[in-house]
């Protein structure tokens, strides 16, 4: 008897030649995970769609980064999480209440006490390493697939220098694209069914701790956005956006998703298909950045108040 032969789904994406549009893309799924991104389509001046990276964000999935399958959509979230479920639920409450803990212990401590800082900076840093470590341990070509290019990347390493630092101008962006970037791949994270357990760990410690890092240095009254914050933050996110558009175009990945959306559903979902999903994010983004710098607007002084 035969065996029945394996479904395979197609799917062709349809884009302004702002850049050469990816090819058609095929659905056999690899063994061999890689995490994130596909290539570039993309108007690369655009950046804020970066803050679901993640943001991440790193919206990883497990096809290899450059592979044309990535544009394939994934079913659902791993069995050992679901979106909104039980274990998602308490990882979203655990990280306020972290960093409110973590801030009111500091408060506490006499002036000058560095621990919690110094601390939070040093698991970030093993966070880093071990997930670029856990892919070139299982052998994975380390160029142009996994690289640190996504916006939580960025994140994560501002958040360390202005926990080691408390540097004004570094907490300006990290403020943000933590707040905005990361929190939104903590709300809506892009994992799939074959996503390895590990990995699952790792991409909430590594997003929830950078969230709980900003909250801590502003809770602890460490560290605040400055006046004008929002827009310098604006700027250093299109700069950026148009880095990473360039090393997507010219390697054929999909960093900040500036040629695809993630896998799974996420904010992106309602935005539109490329590249209209990229334009809405900049006002989406800025609206987001200026709600977050309302609670340290400076109010003017009432002429009652004189």
């Amino acid at each position: 008897m035969k065996a029945a032969p394996k479904p395979s789904i197609s799917c062709r994406v349809t884009v302004i030649p702002l850049f050469p549009p990816p090819a058609q893309c095929s659905s056999s799924r690899t063994h061999n995970n890689n995490l994130h991104s596909t290539p570039l389509c993309a108007p690369v001046h655009i950046g804020v769609l970066a803050l679901r990276t993640s943001t991440s964000e790193r919206g990883r999935s497990t096809i290899p980064r450059a592979s044309q399958a990535q544009f394939e959509r994934a079913e659902s979230m791993p069995d050992h999480l679901r979106l909104f479920g039980l274990v998602h639920l308490i990882i979203l409450v655990a990280v306020p209440l972290l960093a409110a803990t973590l801030a009111a212990v500091q408060r506490r401590l006499p002036p000058g006490v560095r621990v919690i800082r110094y601390g939070l900076a040093t698991l970030l840093f093993l966070c880093f390493v071990l997930y670029y470590g856990y892919f070139a341990l299982q052998g994975e070509r380390m160029f142009p697939n996994h690289v640190p290019l996504e916006l939580c990347d960025a994140s994560l390493w501002l958040v360390i220098v202005a926990l080691l630092t408390l540097k004004p101008a570094v907490f300006d962006l990290a403020y943000y694209y933590a707040l905005a970037g990361a929190s939104m791949s903590l709300l809506t994270p892009v994992l799939t069914e074959s996503f390895p357990l590990f990995l699952s760990i790792q991409y909430f410690c590594d997003h929830g701790l950078i969230v709980v890092s900003v909250l801590y240095l502003v809770w602890s009254r460490q560290a605040r956005p400055r006046t004008g914050s929002v827009g310098r933050a604006m700027l250093a996110l299109n700069i950026y956006a148009a880095f990473v558009g360039a090393f997507d175009a010219l390697y054929k990945t999909n960093y900040m998703y500036l040629r695809a959306k993630p896998q799974t559903d996420s904010l992106l979902t309602i935005f539109g298909p490329w590249p209209w999903y990229i334009l809405v994010s900049e006002p989406v983004g800025l609206a987001l950045f200026l709600l977050l710098y309302l609670p340290f607007r400076k109010r003017p002084i009432s002429a009652t108040a004189l």
